[in-house]
């Protein structure tokens, strides 16, 4: 009980001696200048997510591309009598076909199983990139032919300028291509 009254004490001399002092609140300036540090607080925030966005559509992008690379590169390990109608199909620009592939619903020998395996590509490609092309030339850094896939606005060439790759052969890095060594 004495705890009580000590405290009661307490409260009435703090209230005593707030009477009379008009009340401080936050002003005008520290208001604006809280609602600035939040204003770029936030837009930081929302920077970072924008980019994160961007980098995540750009691997996802990636991804496809290789992901189809890969399977053309399976299905032309398994036919490989058809390796002389794979290179001249590579070897024009890119089409654009209307099917996936005819030699599902008939039997094909292996040149025919190779431009349907070509075409069934090129419509991958189509599909999952935006300005999408194709070049088949020499590796730099390998022996055999290499295949650029390029989208974007990035040329599938080994050129200098906005090319895929330089001239030693490595991928420029704000290059957009998957570089497929042909079996």
């Amino acid at each position: 009980i004495a705890d009580l009254a000590f405290y009661a004490d307490r409260m009435s001399v703090l209230e005593a001696s707030m009477v009379g002092k008009a009340q401080q609140g936050v002003g005008m300036v520290e208001a604006v200048m809280a609602l600035a540090i939040l204003a770029v607080a936030l837009n930081g925030l929302l920077a970072a997510q924008w980019q994160a966005r961007q980098l995540q559509q750009a691997a996802t992008t990636r991804l496809l591309a290789l992901q189809a690379l890969q399977d053309f590169a399976a299905r032309w390990r398994l036919n490989p009598h058809g390796e002389l109608s794979y290179r001249s199909a590579l070897s024009q620009a890119l089409p654009r076909p209307t099917t996936a592939d005819t030699c599902q619903l008939q039997a094909c020998d292996a040149d025919a199983r190779a431009r349907a395996d070509v075409l069934s590509l090129a419509l991958q490609l189509r599909q999952d990139l935006p300005q999408v092309q194709w070049r088949l030339e020499p590796c730099l850094d390998a022996p055999g032919s290499c295949l650029l896939v390029a989208w974007s606005g990035t040329h599938a060439s080994s050129g200098p300028d906005g090319g895929c790759l330089d001239a030693s052969g490595i991928r420029h890095a704000q290059a957009n291509c998957s570089v497929l060594l042909l079996p």
